[in-house]
């Protein structure tokens, strides 16, 4: 599995075709995707919660937040790997969705888990704002991630991966994010 993640964080076109056609891969990627969603949903609301002031909130609420965070994470994964295929194939790829989870899994997983680790030293040492930079640059580098996966798993070129990415990413975010408020609001837990 290490030597996977290490061809996926240094863009090796192989390592993605690999990961893409290995069903087996499949629980390698479930694994790194629930460590980052993890990650996300307490770490990632943490530095939120710390950075917006919003954590000093009813501790129920702000583990609330972390859960729904975290569910909401892994959900989007499903998603937008559903809309990976789904818009690959306006450009005639040929992909399944059990190849972009595990493309998506290991490019998640990958570039998100250093991050969220990252931007917590950052934000205990006081260096909120390079936060920011840290998780602008991972973004660039996950969006550079799915398109060389997108690209492998259904056959398109690199600039048809690139655009089904942004796409799908864009969609999916905002999928996610309506997806998090609806859960929160039907258990009426308040945003930070």
């Amino acid at each position: 599995m290490f030597g996977r993640i290490l061809g996926i964080l240094t863009f090796r076109r192989a390592t993605y075709l690999e990961v893409a056609k290995d069903r087996n891969a499949i629980g390698q990627a479930v694994i790194l995707v629930v460590i980052s969603s993890l990650l996300y949903g307490f770490i990632g609301v943490a530095i939120v919660g710390i950075w917006a002031g919003a954590g000093r909130g009813n501790i129920v609420h702000v583990i609330g937040r972390g859960a729904i965070a975290s569910f909401s994470a892994f959900a989007g994964w499903i998603i937008i790997a559903v809309l990976l295929v789904l818009v690959a194939a306006l450009f005639q790829g040929k992909s399944t969705v059990g190849e972009m989870l595990r493309v998506t899994g290991f490019v998640g997983g990958a570039f998100s888990i250093p991050v969220y680790f990252c931007g917590f030293v950052l934000v205990i040492l006081g260096a909120v704002s390079a936060v920011e930079v840290v998780v602008g640059l991972i973004a660039v580098l996950e969006l550079g991630g799915y398109t060389i996966g997108v690209s492998e798993a259904a056959g398109i070129t690199m600039r048809r991966a690139f655009v089904t990415s942004l796409i799908a990413s864009f969609v999916g975010f905002f999928a996610v994010i309506l997806f998090a408020d609806l859960i929160m609001t039907a258990l009426k837990i308040p945003a930070p």
